[in-house]
């Protein structure tokens, strides 16, 4: 049974129905087919829109995988130039350090020494300050002679006692 191609609307009765009150069943495998075809068009269409969304969104990751592969490695870079400056500083320190101690083991020498000069030169001034009394003390016996010497020349006895 086959109907003109169109619904028939039906007195007090639904559409899709004829007269016989029967549903016509060609035209609803027809409807059916149609909406079928129609939503797996549009599922079509969704799946190229979330592939077409995914392939934007993969690309998207991608950029921001390499900007932030980038960014490490500009970190990584200047953390290893930061490392190398810290090197060289403790490089740096180490030899001052070094420097510094055999400055303080010279001036440690130095002192020993000096303290040595000292000591030796205190033996040395009083060695000098008992020559200096010995002196002193000739000195003045020599005064003493020489003055009697002088006495002597000045009264001109040549040696004999006044008569």
């Amino acid at each position: 049974m086959k109907l003109a191609g169109k619904w028939r609307k039906c007195k007090g009765k639904e559409q899709g129905y004829n007269g016989s009150n029967h549903m016509d069943v060609e035209k609803t495998m027809e409807f059916i087919l149609q909406h079928q075809a129609n939503a797996e068009v549009e599922m079509a269409a969704l799946r190229q829109r979330q592939a077409e969304a995914e392939a934007r969104a993969d690309a998207r990751w991608a950029k921001a995988d390499a900007r932030a592969d980038a960014a490490q490695a500009q970190a990584d870079a200047r953390w290893a130039k930061a490392d190398a400056r810290w090197a060289r500083a403790d490089a740096r320190a180490t030899a001052a350090e070094a420097k510094a101690e055999r400055q303080m083991a010279a001036i440690r020498k130095l002192i020993q020494v000096g303290m040595r000069l000292i000591a030796q030169n205190q033996e040395q001034i009083k060695g000098l300050a008992a020559a200096q009394k010995e002196t002193k003390a000739a000195q003045r016996v020599t005064e003493i002679k020489l003055q009697g010497l002088i006495a002597a020349l000045h009264r001109g006895s040549n040696g004999r006692k006044p008569s």
